[in-house]
């Protein structure tokens, strides 16, 4: 073989490989951005109609406690010794992953400042466990988030008529002190699985 045909043949091998490589980097390049468009599961949970949007834990401000009414105080207004229960709304619909939620709550026991105690926290789906001292867990599968129910949750309350709080009370409503009915957290966490432990006590 003369050796212009092996300079030929080595160069038509060279240019080969370069067309064969530069095809394959062509096509892993196409797979690396078809994969890089995976859209990301959205992130949409309302409560009490307000969208958490990115943020996990949200303090809910509960104004609309419906109290029952008393023979012995007047419409519209609330003193000590009356019941009465707030509702937390929680909307997902729209939400792709599954995820947990809390409800913790500081009342009259846990903050000097709160002026009710809870007496009873429950679920509309009865889906609830209590988790901590003063903390509720709920659960929404992916099934659950596309059934596109709401999930309410109530929270019993009381005005405990103590003596001993009786100048507490008396300026509670008053620019003498700044008191809350209670205060709420909601906190929503993506789930993975993992046991929802029910609280035991100390």
């Amino acid at each position: 073989m003369k050796k212009i045909d092996k300079v030929l043949i080595s160069l038509f091998i060279v240019f080969a490989l370069i067309f064969f490589i530069s095809k394959s980097f062509a096509l892993l390049e196409s797979d690396v951005k078809a994969n890089a468009r995976i859209p990301i599961g959205k992130w949409n949970i309302l409560v009490n109609n307000t969208n958490l949007g990115s943020i996990q834990t949200k303090e809910i401000l509960i104004d609309n406690v419906m109290f029952e009414s008393n023979e012995h105080t007047a419409s519209g207004v609330v003193a000590p010794g009356m019941k009465g229960e707030a509702t937390i709304t929680i909307d997902p619909n729209g939400t792709d992953v599954a995820f947990l939620y809390n409800i913790t709550y500081e009342d009259k026991n846990t903050n000097s400042n709160a002026v009710l105690n809870v007496t009873n926290v429950s679920s509309s789906d009865g889906d609830l466990t209590k988790t901590g001292p003063n903390t509720y867990t709920g659960l929404f599968t992916l099934n659950k988030i596309r059934s596109n129910k709401k999930e309410n949750v109530k929270i019993e309350l009381e005005w405990i008529n103590d003596e001993s709080n009786n100048d507490f009370d008396s300026l509670v409503g008053t620019e003498s002190i700044k008191a809350s009915l209670i205060n709420l957290e909601f906190e929503a966490i993506q789930y993975n699985g993992e046991s929802i432990v029910p609280y035991v006590g100390e």
